[in-house]
């Protein structure tokens, strides 16, 4: 008995091995650009998009890894995401995003993975949503633009 109630919990002792996911670092309007990232979100009548530009490293020695975009529905749910691993190279990581319909939105993020020892300093920096970024940018700055054309930037960009 005592050798099947072994057997059976090996799975959970197994799991218990296993490495932390990456740790979230949500960007807001009023982080962003402490935290070294330019957001520049133009909303037309045709479309919504999102430029999301990071850092070259964070923590002096993680490197940007990978960037992407999920389209989120107005239920919070996600219809699409799009990952891709960057290049390394000495230029700014970049993530974009696009979604033309307003009942929608986007999250985009930049993951910043660090050398093995500092591992569980690895990041991801993360907009949850464009379209509450866009809102709490409006709000905070007070941008009096046309509704037919309207950007949003990180202060100092």
């Amino acid at each position: 008995m005592n050798r099947l109630l072994a057997i059976l919990l090996i799975p959970v002792a197994m799991s218990s091995f296993a490495s932390p996911g990456i740790t979230e670092h949500e960007i807001t309007y009023e982080n962003a650009r402490d935290l070294g990232f330019s957001v520049t979100i133009e909303v037309t009548s045709e479309a919504t998009s999102i430029q999301l530009v990071g850092p070259k490293s964070i923590n002096g020695n993680c490197a940007p890894a990978r960037s992407g975009s999920a389209l989120i529905s107005e239920t919070s749910e996600e219809l699409m995401v799009y990952q891709t691993n960057l290049e390394s190279g000495s230029s700014a990581p970049v993530a974009y995003g696009y979604f033309t319909q307003k009942n929608n939105s986007m999250s985009v993020w930049l993951d910043y993975f660090c050398p093995p020892g500092h591992e569980l300093e690895s990041r991801r920096f993360v907009i949850p949503s464009v379209a509450k970024y866009l809102i709490t940018s409006q709000s905070t700055s007070r941008l009096s633009a046309p509704d037919s054309l309207r950007y949003a930037s990180a202060a100092g960009y």
